[in-house]
């Protein structure tokens, strides 16, 4: 199974894993346990109208994105959080099942990197 190298620039991680592919392949399934997590809070908070918690669990799906290779997916992320930052909700509206579709794509190269390793 073939992997997104656009969504996941694996290189990338791999730097900011000492170059061990094994503890990348841990931050990769950790980033996504944590992500799904995150999400969903940002789900609710975004229900709520709550921008500041909103701002703090996207600025986290941001650095997690750009630590593990992903950087588009980090780009999206830190759109949001300069938005939500800057209470600009019906931005953040807009523009939420959008990043929520690329984590999707993003979770699923992963998937590829990890069956391609293991």
């Amino acid at each position: 199974m073939a992997y997104n190298t656009d969504e996941l620039n694996v290189q990338e991680g791999l730097e900011y894993s000492m170059d061990n592919v094994d503890f990348y392949k841990e931050i990769l399934e950790t980033y996504m346990e944590e992500t799904t997590d995150q999400i969903k809070q940002m789900d609710e908070y975004l229900a709520a109208g709550n921008m500041p918690e909103y701002a703090t669990l996207v600025h986290a799906v941001k650095s997690g994105s750009r630590l593990i290779g992903a950087a588009a997916l980090g780009e999206d992320a830190f759109a949001l959080e300069q938005k939500s930052k800057a209470d600009d909700i019906d931005f953040v509206r807009a523009n939420h099942d959008n990043l929520k579709a690329h984590v999707d794509v993003v979770f699923e190269a992963i998937r590829g990197y990890i069956a391609e390793i293991s």
